[in-house]
């Protein structure tokens, strides 16, 4: 590695300082290093964070959401999912964002489902070989809505 190299990954490392420590935490505290197990084990830890729709001015300018959230430990889905999708990505896990709505409420009369804008949400989703996209959604503060896994055997998805 050249000497800007150098520079550029000792600047990186200086960045990511609490995201490196919180992916450290969740390495630690994983049952095992496989994908699975370490996905299952950052929703469960990132969910235990404080769910705050309003973090302005927690974090200096020009700090990335990952590190502003592994440093204050608390922000909105956007934060929860984009920092899981970062750390994943970092020990090679595919890891994408999601962003959709929460269920609404249903008119028993008509079915009609009204949808609010305030219901918008983010989550995530990581590949799994032989299994597809999975949903993990680690949004703290009993918002996120995990449906509950299929029972049954596996079926491998398209190759």
């Amino acid at each position: 590695m050249g000497a800007k190299a150098e520079t550029l990954a000792k600047q990186f490392e200086a960045k990511v300082q609490e995201a490196t420590k919180l992916l450290d935490e969740i390495l630690r505290a994983a049952p095992s290093k496989n994908p699975y197990d370490l996905a299952s084990t950052m929703e469960s830890s990132l969910k235990k964070f404080k769910y705050n729709q309003n973090v302005v001015g927690q974090c200096p300018p020009g700090m990335s959401v990952v590190e502003c959230f592994a440093t204050i430990r608390q922000g909105y889905c956007q934060y929860y999912a984009s920092t899981m999708i970062v750390l994943l990505r970092k020990e090679g896990i595919p890891a994408r964002l999601v962003q959709g709505f929460l269920p609404g409420t249903r008119d028993p009369r008509t079915g009609t489902e009204t949808i609010l804008a305030s219901s918008a949400h983010a989550w995530v989703e990581v590949y799994f070989p032989g299994y597809g996209w999975q949903l993990f959604d680690p949004t703290g503060g009993g918002r996120s809505q995990n449906p509950p896994l299929a029972v049954g055997d596996p079926v491998a998805s398209a190759q």
